[in-house]
This record gives structure tokens, sequence and C-alpha cells, in this order.
């Protein structure tokens, strides 16, 4: 994971509180429909968000605002909406759209990626709700790996998922990442000898997709990091819309915040402990080089897009190492 995916693992279990929140949710499917208005936002969200890396645009969304980055320079965790209010109804399905951002005062970009990727202790640094976790390949500068996510309240949801994340260098002191679900699947009577994985898009809608993007950038003795996620649930029932959606907001905004500040308390510990550059990294093996329909080949995927709708990643950004 990256701090995106890690945002959003915690963003999930506070922005989803639907079927583990006030009221239990009955099982759903996810339509066709949902996922094309979906698909329709992400490809918003991506133009938006590779326009950052235009010389005549703000890399770090802070920037688009001094008070914004004065109070993240001063310790603030800050978390906004970046769509309206965070929420986006589509038919048959809720869109959960924020963005945060944290100062991570005497870090290195080399201090914080070894939290980002070192996924096998992710369930050390963000439980309870990732109870599981693991790097599955790593190819150069671009990773898949596997949570489980739990979420306890009037209904236990447990979602487990495979991801795929992918970082460039954006110039001298920057980096860009992009993250997206490749597998979701709800478990039924998770941790117990009657564990059942459900089919993807079957269940109580807890988890449909899960898309990031991810900034940081070494300055002012540290390092800013910054995530803007976006997560498709099931939709809330309209007899209790008025009640839930405002508890489904606070919680998703709360959730972020910290999980940001827990990857930032993660790094500042790295760095007391004298972590250096890749430490926690395994050695990519033969079996990482073989995992051939992950690897990234000349035009045709960016870290912004792995979907092929922006422009390709130039060569020299692709090859180079975190």
């Amino acid at each position: 994971m990256s701090v995106s995916v890690r945002a959003l693992a915690l963003f999930i279990a506070g922005a989803f509180c639907l079927a583990a929140g006030p009221v239990p949710s009955q099982p759903t499917e996810l339509k066709t429909e949902t996922v094309a208005a979906y698909e329709r936002h992400l490809r918003t969200r991506e133009a938006e968000t590779a326009a950052r890396l235009r010389p005549e645009r703000n890399f770090l969304w802070i920037d688009d605002s001094p008070e914004r980055k004065k109070r993240v320079r001063k310790g603030e965790v800050v978390v906004e909406p970046s769509s309206g209010d965070g929420q986006i109804s589509v038919p048959g399905g809720l869109i959960h759209d924020w963005a945060g951002a944290i100062f991570i005062p005497g870090a290195t970009i080399d201090m914080v990626f070894a939290v980002l990727h070192d996924y096998d202790n992710y369930k050390a640094y963000y439980k309870p709700t990732v109870v599981d976790s693991r790097r599955l390949t790593r190819i150069g500068n671009q990773y898949t790996f596997r949570l489980r996510l739990k979420k306890k309240a009037i209904v236990t949801a447990v979602v487990e998922g495979d991801y795929l994340s992918r970082y460039s260098s954006a110039g001298p002191g920057r980096w860009y990442g992009r993250e997206r679900s490749t597998r979701l699947v709800e478990i039924e009577n998770g941790g117990t000898p009657e564990e059942t994985a459900l089919p993807p898009g079957k269940g109580h809608g807890f988890l449909w997709r899960l898309d990031a993007f991810t900034r940081f950038q070494e300055a002012d003795g540290g390092v800013y990091v910054e995530v803007e996620a976006l997560v498709l649930s099931r939709d809330i029932p309209s007899y209790v819309a008025w009640f839930v959606q405002p508890i489904v907001r606070r919680l998703s905004r709360g959730s972020m915040e910290t999980s940001l500040e827990e990857t930032r308390n993660a790094a500042l510990k790295k760095e007391r402990k004298g972590a250096t550059a890749g430490s926690p990294f395994p050695i990519q093996t033969q079996a990482d080089k073989d995992f051939a329909p992950w690897a990234p080949k000349e035009g045709s995927l960016t870290a912004y897009d792995f979907l092929g709708t922006s422009q390709p990643l130039a060569a020299s950004n692709r090859n180079r190492s975190i």
C-alpha cells in the first residue's frame, strides 16, 4: 500500500458505515450502471490529478490555498471533500471522494517510503482496521499487495482485496503514485472454519471499488504527504439517508485523519530507529520478475492511470527505483 490505500483502508471503514453502522443493510449486487458512473467520475479525477504534473500548476493540493498550506505546515492533519460534500450519489451506489494532507517534520521521502512499502507490517501499523497484510510482487516501482479489512459495529464487515500501486518521480524531491484495487471480495464468517469469500460484487456492498492518488514533496525540513481517495460502496436507503449521511461524512473525515496521523507516527518512529532508504523492502525475486501481466511497457501505462487514458509515462521516470 501507500498512504493512499492505507488512508482508504480506514477511510472505507468510516466512509461506508452504512452496512456496519446505524442500521444493518440487506445483501445487494453491484450493477453495471453503478460501475459506469464510478468510472466516469474516476476519469474526471484522473484528468484533474494528472494536470498537477504540468509546470504551470501547483504540484501539491495544499499549495492551492495558503491557509491550507499553513495549517498543514503547523502540524495539522487537513482533510476535506474533493467533490461537493464528499459524497456523490450514483445509480445504485455512493462515491466517497476525499483529500487529505500531512507534514512529517525531519523526515525524508526515503523514510516515508520505508513505511508505505512495508506492506507485510501494515497489520501492525494500522490495526485494528487492517487485520492481515502482505506484499505479493514487486517490479521496480510497481507493487501488488493484499489487505484484509475488518470493521465491527452492528454487523461485522470483512473485505479482502488485492491492490496495484505505482510510483514515479516528478523531479527533485517530488514523487507521485497511483493505487487501484484489482480484486475486492466480502468475507462471510471471517476468521472461522466457516469462512467464505463471496463473488466480487456480491454481498452487502461495503466496498466495491477503490482508487487513490498520492503526492510526496520533500521541503521545509520534512515531507509533505497528500492523498486523494475514491471509494465506491452501495447507496444509502432513502428512508435513513437523512440520518446516516451526516454520520458517514463525519466518520469518513475522521478515519482519513486517523490514517494520515498513524502514517506520520510510523515514519517518525522509523526515523528514530535510524531507518535507511529501502531497508524494509524485500529484494526483487525471480517470481516478481516473472509476474509479466503487471510489467510496465513503454507507452502503455501511467502512474496516474492504469487504464490507459492519460499520457504515457516517460521511460526516464518509469525505470527509476524507489
